[in-house]
């Protein structure tokens, strides 16, 4: 499949920094969710409340861009609700990071009118005053005390979706997973784990490449919370045997500042697949005797020297089964924008492998490993401090205040895109996608009703908008639809009093 829509899910950990600089683990999504209904300003046009009403945190869809912003609850703990944010379909890993990062400047953009509102302050934990609300796309809350850190901790992820053939995903022909996907996702973890701390008992605190994927415990599987798989069979569709495609599902990767690591992540995936689906019995890796024990051994192992055992090839390491990926890219037909992103994934390896400090201004792990040691080394503490886990939160802190957003503004990170384009991509739909019609329904609801509700005619789904007649949105590349501009241009529409 040389074309592709894919998409990002990105899940934000909110805390309440009080006064004496310590943090609070008090849930704070809900009413900050629910903060740009309520105050009815300007700030937040690009926000349409489609689902209910009179619980704000429902659903509130980015109707410019055609993403999406709302409360994720686990239905079994009260504490582990989180604010999330899913781009709309995007055509390429570049255009993901971008959207990615208009997430994120959304997510300042509540931040700032929820501390301006001073909402914050009404919200008590212990006997502290609050100073600040803190957003952080860290994939674990490790600044928290505990006996058992690694048990009772709580992760953040960030999901990835692909539109793949079904065919290459049954279960009874797994042979394209473990012989290509799998190996290439294992290993794929050098290149944008997000970095982080860790605790074992035997090791104690240690720096990491990816904490996610040390908590990732399974192939696949159908709870990313309870059995934290790579993949999530429940999105695959194995049973619709109508439909030649599916949603690959990943849920094993780290959330990313670094729009590059993003757009690695993405592109490198879309590349791999084209490899299942276009190489036939050429697609094929060294087969891991242990996936799960690879996974763990590449994720902690910043030498990159940590190496996983295979049926035939003997012992690999991350970066051998990297270079094996690349071979098999390359023996596909690859459009211009290919060619340039499989020649930058090459150069990423080819450094890594020369000294992970060349990456230190483009990948997650080793800019956050690079400031974290420069700290310790100005400071005179190891990494065992408790300061080294603050950093490690506090690099991915969505404020000025965030140590990635500091390094950037002192030129300490290859730029990927401009601040203007993020600006934009709040604005705009990615563009040859589905996406824009789903925004232009939503402008038009916006525009006809404002923000106060037009009562049962709208609606707003991945796949579908309007609710009679539905207009279904099938084809995830259809930027033009007569249906939808028949139902815009309708008296029911226009007048729906009438």
């Amino acid at each position: 499949m040389q074309k592709r829509t894919m998409g990002i899910e990105t899940e934000y950990g909110l805390l309440l920094r009080r006064s004496n600089g310590k943090f609070c683990q008090k849930p704070v999504n809900a009413k900050f969710l629910a903060h740009p209904w309520l105050t009815q300003t300007k700030t937040f046009d690009e926000l349409y409340l489609f689902k209910d009403e009179n619980d704000p945190t429902k659903g509130l869809w980015i109707g410019a861009n055609g993403g999406k912003i709302y409360h994720d609850t686990v239905a079994s703990s009260k504490d582990l609700d989180r604010a999330e944010y899913s781009s709309a379909e995007c055509i390429n890993g570049k255009d993901v990071a971008l959207y990615d990062a208009a997430g994120d400047l959304l997510m300042q953009k509540v931040r700032e009118s929820f501390m301006r509102s001073g909402a914050f302050k009404r919200m008590h934990c212990a006997t502290h005053a609050h100073e600040d609300v803190v957003i952080s796309k860290n994939n674990s809350d490790f600044i928290r005390p505990a006996e058992k850190p690694r048990e009772s901790m709580h992760f953040y992820g960030s999901h990835e979706n692909y539109i793949a053939y079904k065919r290459f995903f049954r279960v009874n022909e797994i042979d394209g997973f473990t012989e290509c996907i799998l190996p290439f996702l294992v290993s794929r973890t050098i290149l944008h784990g997000s970095g982080g701390m860790w605790y074992t008992p035997e090791s104690g605190w240690h720096y990491v490449i990816s904490p996610r994927a040390l908590a990732t415990f399974r192939a696949e599987g159908r709870s990313a919370i309870y059995e934290r798989p790579i993949i999530m069979s429940k999105d695959i569709g194995i049973d619709d045997r109508k439909k030649l495609y599916m949603r690959l599902h990943l849920v094993y990767g780290d959330s990313n500042m670094s729009p590059r690591s993003t757009w690695i992540r993405f592109d490198s995936t879309h590349l791999m697949l084209r490899v299942l689906e276009e190489l036939g019995n050429e697609a094929r890796l060294p087969v891991l005797e242990n996936p799960m024990e690879a996974l763990h051994a590449f994720a902690t192992d910043t030498t990159l020297k940590a190496k996983a055992e295979t049926h035939d090839h003997g012992h690999l390491t991350a970066l051998d089964l990297q270079k094996l990926c690349i071979e098999l890219v390359q023996k596909l037909e690859l459009s211009d924008y290919e060619k340039a992103f499989a020649e930058y994934w090459a150069s990423v390896v080819r450094r890594l492998e020369e000294d992970p400090l060349n990456l230190r201004k483009e990948l997650d792990w080793v800019i956050k490993k690079n400031f974290i040691e420069r700290s310790m080394a100005r400071h005179g503490y190891d990494i065992r401090h408790e300061k080294a886990r603050v950093l490690d939160v506090s690099y991915s802190e969505l404020s000025p205040k965030g140590i990635y957003y500091r390094i950037e503004a002192a030129g300490g990170i290859e730029p990927l895109f401009a601040k203007k384009s993020v600006e934009a991509a709040l604005q705009t739909p990615p563009p040859e996608t589905r996406a824009a019609l789903r925004s232009k329904y939503i402008i038009a609801v916006r525009k006809k009703f404002g923000k106060k509700s037009s009562g049962d005619c709208t609606l707003v789904r991945w796949e579908s908008v309007h609710y009679a007649p539905k207009v279904r949105l099938d084809n995830p590349f259809a930027t033009k639809s007569k249906r939808l501009t028949r139902v815009l241009n309708s008296k029911k529409f226009l007048n729906p009093a009438t």
